[in-house]
């Protein structure tokens, strides 16, 4: 203080700003909150009618049996061998 005019100068002024903050600065880092990481939220599409199907697969196809040889096409079944 000025014995002059009771005011208090600019130096005291700028000496308690920077006494506070030497004091608060550090307290407000350490006992600040950490940040709170919440994922983003998940989206999702209902359809109607469920999952999809699993796709069914091909129908296996069969060989065809081997033709009969025409020797054996020839042979007539009628009339039938008697026997006597």
């Amino acid at each position: 203080m000025s014995p002059q005019t009771g005011a208090i100068g600019y130096g005291a002024w700028g000496m308690s700003l920077l006494l506070h903050l030497v004091v608060l600065l550090p307290l407000w880092w350490l006992y600040a909150p950490a940040p709170v990481y919440t994922p983003p939220p998940l989206a999702v599409e209902l359809w109607a009618g469920g999952a999809p199907a699993a796709p069914t697969p091909a129908p296996k196809v069969r060989a065809a049996p081997p033709a009969a040889t025409v020797a054996q096409a020839a042979t007539p079944c009628w009339p039938m061998p008697t026997s006597s």
